[in-house]
């Protein structure tokens, strides 16, 4: 009776597993770790509704191993995928010229053009104040392709970085590097696919070698690991019944059940052993281990679950599972194992006593322990309260490299959106006096600390000497400036592109400041137009803020 039911649970354990699998889903992005009321990304989805793309990924080619040609082909290939909203390379770059009065359009040219059958550049594009160092290197030993991610497709890196890599393997690209929060966020997804299944199977061997020294027995080794497996089935399949997506944190739960729960059935099959050469020896066990465990579980449940208490839903969901996988591993292990165990296995095994320990040996550990506790605060005091997600991986990794080349070539590596709108809602407009406001207050953006370049309408004002409110006009009703005039402008609102060779929180959080620094200096035109700055660095920094706040209240 006791084997069949055993294997009754697990069954249902099997059923509730395979019911859930198809709603597994992974979500690298630093959003998962953040409430939908997060200021930073609110900020993020706003500009995105408005201008119509989620942040950027950059691809960079070196020219003397890339023909126009190739890039050109390249180019209108990553164009046409379904999840890109632009993608400008030197091929698509246009000079523009003069306004025309009498036609009210802007002349356009484009700086790749044909001679004699192949394409050539025209060098004016290295220092084009719009193109210079964002999609040539000044020095024009790079190109790059700047691709903008179309709005609702920010989740996706799992299937957009395998196809963009697709296209670029079958249009001949030998060399090339991928740079970009979604780059980041693929790289993350690849580290959390390992560890939900490359390396459980690593730590299950691990605890079945600690078991192994402990049991010399495979049989009861392969034992205690039965009730954390079906526990971690089961919140798997919970999980995957409730569309809930594995984050970088929530992929740690199967390991903590494993690692936790393995040990409650370590203690029934170590009393199990001693009591087996009684009468009703798995009986007398359940009656003797059944409050330790549960009291164990209890106990390690109490810790976790102030985790459920904290606003972040990362946390909260690690908290509520964890809680519930140890809890089921307990309920398993006096469950299951009783009727998986036979008492025809032996006699009792002799159990040697402890040896003592030398007491040089203690009083050393004694005082390593005691310094270790003194010096300890004044280290954590060292640990930057920073995050930077380039350097979650390897120094000699493809990521690494990537973020390498783009900081010596460029001049940056992460990008901001500043957006300026109307108070008051509609179209945007500005009169003289607005113009040589917001003329002063991009100066001022380019003074600060860590910005190495800022692209605006300022930039294709100067060059074709259009008024900007003119030019507003021109760009929302022609095609000058192609696809890539959603990088500065929409109907109700313009954007300032902020570059930053710095790429982790603590700069991000530096320049924010700066920027509403500058905003305040002019109060007159903050009056009258709402500015949102947005950025996935910013998004970190948030992360960063609310780990650290919701670690000491979990404390």
């Amino acid at each position: 009776m006791r084997r069949a039911i055993s294997f009754i649970i697990l069954a249902v354990v099997v059923v509730i597993l395979l019911s859930g699998i198809n709603g597994f889903s992974f979500d690298p992005s630093p959003a998962a770790f953040l409430s939908d009321d997060d200021s930073e990304l609110e900020a993020f989805n706003k500009i995105a509704e408005v201008f119509g793309d989620t942040g950027s990924i950059v691809l960079i080619l070196e020219a003397s191993q890339t023909s126009l040609e190739l890039l050109k082909s390249v180019t209108e290939k990553i164009n046409s995928l379904d999840w890109v909203k632009s993608a400008l390379s030197p091929t698509e770059a246009v000079k523009l010229g003069s306004f025309n009065l009498f036609t009210m359009s802007i002349p356009s040219e484009s700086y790749v053009y044909e001679d004699e059958g192949r394409l050539v550049l025209n060098e004016e594009l290295l220092t084009d104040p719009v193109y210079s160092n964002l999609i040539v290197s000044s020095d024009g030993r790079y190109y790059a392709i700047m691709i903008t991610i179309a709005e609702g497709n920010e989740l996706k890196s799992d299937m957009m970085i395998p196809e963009l890599r697709s296209v670029l393997d079958s249009s001949g690209v030998e060399s090339y590097k991928l740079i970009g929060e979604s780059v980041a966020n693929f790289e993350t997804f690849r580290s959390i696919f390992d560890l939900t299944f490359k390396y459980p199977p690593f730590i299950l061997l691990a605890i079945m070698a600690v078991y192994m020294i402990k049991f010399r027995r495979i049989s009861l080794s392969l034992l205690t690991l039965v009730p954390p497996l079906a526990a971690v089935m089961v919140i798997i399949g919970i999980m995957g019944l409730l569309k809930l997506s594995i984050n970088s944190l929530t992929v740690m739960i199967p390991s903590f059940i494993i690692i936790i729960g393995s040990a409650y059935g370590m203690h029934f099959l170590s009393r199990f052993e001693e009591n087996i050469h009684m009468k009703n020896a798995v009986r007398r066990t359940i009656h003797e281990e059944r409050v330790p465990i549960l009291f164990s579980a209890l106990t390690t449940m109490a810790g976790f679950s102030s985790y459920i208490l904290l606003d972040m839903k990362a946390f909260q969901e690690m908290g509520i599972f964890v809680c519930s996988g140890i809890f089921l591993s307990a309920i398993f292990t006096i469950t299951v194992l009783p009727g998986l165990v036979t008492p025809k296995v032996g006699t009792k095994r002799e159990v040697l006593p402890p040896r003592d320990v030398h007491p040089l040996v203690k009083r050393a550990v004694i005082w390593v322990v005691v310094a270790t506790s003194i010096v300890s605060p004044l280290l954590i005091i060292t640990i930057p309260m920073t995050i930077d997600q380039y350097n979650f991986f390897k120094e000699d990794s493809e990521i690494r490299e990537s973020a390498r080349t783009m900081k010596e070539a460029f001049g940056w590596l992460t990008n901001y959106t500043l957006m300026v709108e109307p108070a008051e809602g509609g179209s945007i407009s500005f009169t003289g006096d607005q113009v040589e406001n917001l003329e002063a207050f991009e100066r001022e953006l380019k003074g600060i600390e860590g910005v190495s370049k800022v692209l605006s309408l300022f930039d294709l004002s100067r060059e074709t000497n259009v008024p900007l409110p003119l030019l507003i006009r021109v760009l929302n009703s022609t095609e000058a400036f192609g696809d890539s005039t959603s990088l500065l402008v929409s109907d109700n609102a313009i954007r300032f592109n902020i570059f930053s060779s710095q790429s982790d929180s603590l700069s991000a959080e530096r320049l924010k400041a700066a920027v509403e620094k500058a905003i305040r200096k002019f109060p007159e035109m903050n009056k009258n137009f709402e500015f949102t700055l947005a950025g996935t660095t910013l998004i970190w920094e948030s992360v960063n803020s609310s780990v650290v706040k919701n670690q000491i209240q979990s404390l």
